[in-house]
C-alpha cells in the first residue's frame, strides 16, 4: 500500500519503503523537533499515518514560535499540564512539538527521535524563515533577531540540556545536553537523513509506504553570507556549534548499518 501524503505534488517527490527490520513492541514515539531541522515533514507524514497523534503546542521559547508568541517561559510541567487532559483522552501514540527533553519523564515505554542540524544552517534557515512570515522584519539583521531573541542562541543545548530558559548557557549545559541526547533519545538523526528516519519509523511501526514531498521549505534567502554574519551566528551558537561537532565526531547520528535490527 502506499500512503500519498500531498494531492498537490509540484516540487520533488521522495518515496520511502521501509527497512526489513523488527517492529517496537511498544509502538509509541515521541519526537522532539528542533526548530528548522527538517522536524515538520518528518512530523506532519507520521501524524497524518497514524489517527491518534498529539501535537504539543510551543513556542520552545517565548519568542521563538513562527505561528504564536506568549510572554511565558514555560516547564515541561507547562507543557504536559496544557495537553494533559487530551493526553489521557486518546493516549496518543505519537506524540511530537518543539518541547524540551525534561517531558520525556512523562512519557514512559516510549521510543524516542530528534533531529539535529549544522547550527549556522540552521540559524540561517531560522532567520530566513521568520522574514518570510513576517515582513516588517525585512530590514533588520542577524544580530537583532538573536538579541531580542526571536531566534534562541544555542537552541540544541537548550532544548536537550533540562535548562531551556536559562540566562546563559554554559559548558555544564553543553556536557548535560550531549548527555540526554546520547542515552534519552533512541534515534537521532541529522537533518539530511529525513528519508532514513521516515523509511525507519514506517518500518518499526508497519506503516504503509509513503510518497511525500518536503515541507515547510523557505522560500527567499534574505540572510547576506559574509564573514561577518557568519561569526555572529557562531558567537551566539558557540556551544551548538561545540555540541553537533561533538556529536559527528562520536558518530551519533543514525547508522542504517548499526541501527537497523
Amino acid at each position: 500500500m502506499l500512503f500519498y501524503l500531498n494531492k498537490a505534488m509540484k516540487s520533488k517527490l521522495f518515496k520511502c519503503e521501509g527497512y526489513e527490520t523488527k517492529k517496537f513492541e511498544l509502538k509509541k514515539i515521541i519526537f522532539y523537533h528542533t526548530p528548522k531541522c527538517a522536524g515538520t515533514t518528518f512530523a506532519n507524514i507520521i501524524s497524518k499515518m497514524i489517527e491518534n497523534s498529539l501535537r504539543i503546542s510551543g513556542p520552545l521559547t517565548p519568542l521563538s514560535g513562527f505561528k504564536k508568541n506568549e510572554d511565558v517561559q514555560k516547564t515541561s510541567s507547562d507543557f504536559y499540564e496544557e495537553n494533559k487532559s487530551t493526553i489521557e483522552k486518546i493516549q496518543p501514540q505519537f506524540i511530537f512539538g518543539h518541547i524540551p527533553v525534561e517531558i520525556g519523564k512523562k512519557f514512559k515505554n516510549r521510543k524516542s527521535v530528534a533531529i539535529l542540524r549544522d547550527p549556522l544552517s540552521r540559524a540561517i534557515s531560522h532567520f530566513n524563515f521568520k522574514i518570510e512570515r513576517n515582513k516588517s522584519f525585512y530590514n533588520e539583521d542577524i544580530k537583532f533577531f538573536f538579541e531580542k531573541k526571536i531566534i534562541p542562541d544555542n537552541i540544541m543545548v537548550r532544548q536537550f540540556c533540562g535548562n531551556l530558559h536559562k540566562k546563559n548557557i554554559t559548558n555544564l549545559d553543553l556536557e548535560k545536553a550531549f548527555y540526554n541526547l546520547s542515552t534519552k533519545i533512541d534515534y537521532l538523526f541529522n537533518s539530511d537523513q529525513i528519508l532514513d528516519l521516515i523509511n525507519l519509523i514506517i518500518s518499526k511501526l508497519d506503516l504503509p509506504n509513503v510518497i511525500f514531498q518536503n515541507m515547510q521549505v523557505t522560500q527567499n534567502n534574505f540572510f547576506i553570507n559574509n564573514l561577518t554574519n557568519r561569526k555572529l551566528i557562531k558567537f551566539y551558537n558557540k556551544y551548538d556549534f561545540i555540541l553537533y561537532k561533538r556529536l559527528i565526531t562520536k558518530k551519533s547520528f543514525f547508522n542504517e548499518k548499526k541501527n537497523i535490527q
